[in-house]
């Protein structure tokens, strides 16, 4: 980004988002991990979820959890997911 214009403190604004290093005390980082979080679970469990074993899709679901927002929770639980991962869903967070 420096390389094209960007000032100094926009790149390490940027660099700080990207690595996820301020993400409990910094909304807009929070915010970015919500995003990823909700694009994997919404758009690429189900073919995630074919190719690996129960329990690490559970563990995967529970990091998952613990990454996002009380706002992102309360919005993932409102996906449609197959029978297969809502009981994956619902064992990883019981």
């Amino acid at each position: 980004m420096a390389e094209v214009g960007f000032s100094e403190a926009v790149c390490e604004r940027v660099a700080s988002r990207i690595g996820k290093q301020e993400r409990t005390i910094d909304d807009e980082s929070q915010t970015l991990e919500d995003v990823a979080c909700m694009v994997f679970l919404e758009f690429e469990f189900e073919a995630f979820a074919a190719k690996h074993e129960r329990p690490k899709l559970i563990r995967i679901v529970q990091k998952t959890w613990k990454k996002i927002s009380e706002r992102a929770r309360a919005t993932a639980l409102q996906l449609t997911f197959t029978e297969h991962l809502n009981g994956l869903v619902q064992e990883a967070l019981s």
